[in-house]
């Protein structure tokens, strides 16, 4: 069995725009030079601080900002006191410490995550061929309102895949639906 949260099997041109800006936060800061190898000459906070600054605009959805959900949510039992409190204690404060090589990693990951393209996968596969081969029981669970996975999208690669139940999630909360108190 597969359950795949706020997911997909490849990344679309739109969700490659996001991978790229999250990058190209990363090494803008003086201290992420990776073009003599991948080590860091310094700590890469306004990287980090410009990569959290972009995952704040996309984690979560406009409506969640429209909304004002901040005001009814709480990180570590501490209600938010403003929109700039919720950006701060959710984002900034949670990629404050990552290592950008790693957070560079992911996203070069992220960015070739294509599974027609996988290891063992016969050359020149197709999505469709790819997807048709898969005999688990297989449960797609986007959030309508996630702005890296299309619910669309991925209600079209589940069409591809035998055995797929559709099952999209219905919230405000954007691509944090899958784990909300993240």
């Amino acid at each position: 069995r597969v359950a795949a949260v706020c997911g997909s099997a490849k990344p679309s041109d739109f969700n490659i725009v996001f991978l790229d800006s999250l990058e190209a936060a990363l090494l803008a800061d003086k201290d992420c030079d990776v073009s003599t190898g991948w080590k860091l000459l310094g700590p890469c906070q306004q990287g980090l601080k410009a990569f959290a600054r972009i995952y704040a605009g996309w984690g979560v959805p406009r409506q969640f900002y429209q909304k004002e959900i901040w005001r009814k949510s709480s990180r570590d039992g501490i209600a938010f006191s403003s929109r700039e409190d919720f950006v701060v204690r959710s984002y900034d404060n949670g990629f404050v410490n990552s290592n950008p090589l790693n957070l560079l990693a992911q996203v070069r990951t992220w960015r070739q995550g294509d599974i027609s393209t996988a290891y063992g996968m016969p050359s020149r596969s197709t999505m469709a061929s790819v997807l048709g081969r898969i005999s688990a029981r297989v449960y797609l669970m986007p959030c309508t309102t996630d702005s890296y996975f299309s619910a669309a999208d991925i209600e079209n690669e589940g069409q591809l895949i035998p055995n797929c139940r559709f099952l999209p999630i219905d919230s405000d909360w954007g691509h944090r639906a899958g784990d909300p108190h993240r």
